[in-house]
């Protein structure tokens, strides 16, 4: 398989592994509204930055599916909220990384979706 294929199908794989991870964290409240909805079929993984930090838990967060597709990530409440949970010393490095950060390479996409399917397995096992 081309490296450009086998990227793409890792990264899927380890953002369907970090969707689920963070929906279920999030216990089904949206992170920028507060809103209580189902985490399977109601919640997204919602972003503040797009892109380059698709695997940063502080950058990934369980929201409505109001929030993340129609008010388009409710960015403005999320970066808040995002100084409020972490710090800005946090919402600093996130911007940082933003701008500096390269592409998940296939190792690095290989050794997180390890690091997923443990940490997910641990939140079934509690659950």
């Amino acid at each position: 398989m081309k490296k450009k294929g086998l990227r793409e199908r890792l990264h899927n794989q380890c953002w369907k592994l970090m969707s689920e991870i963070v929906r279920r964290e999030s216990k089904g409240i949206c992170f920028t509204c507060g809103k209580f909805v189902d985490w399977k079929y109601e919640m997204d993984a919602g972003h503040c930055f797009h892109g380059k930090l698709d695997f940063d838990p502080r950058n990934i967060q369980g929201q409505c599916k109001y929030c993340n597709k129609y008010k388009k990530g409710n960015l403005n409440q999320f970066a808040y909220n995002i100084i409020k949970k972490y710090g800005m010393e946090a919402y600093e490095d996130l911007m940082v990384k933003k701008n500096t950060a390269t592409r998940y390479e296939i190792e690095d996409l290989e050794k997180i979706k390890i690091d997923l399917k443990i940490k997910l397995k641990e939140l079934e096992e509690k659950e």
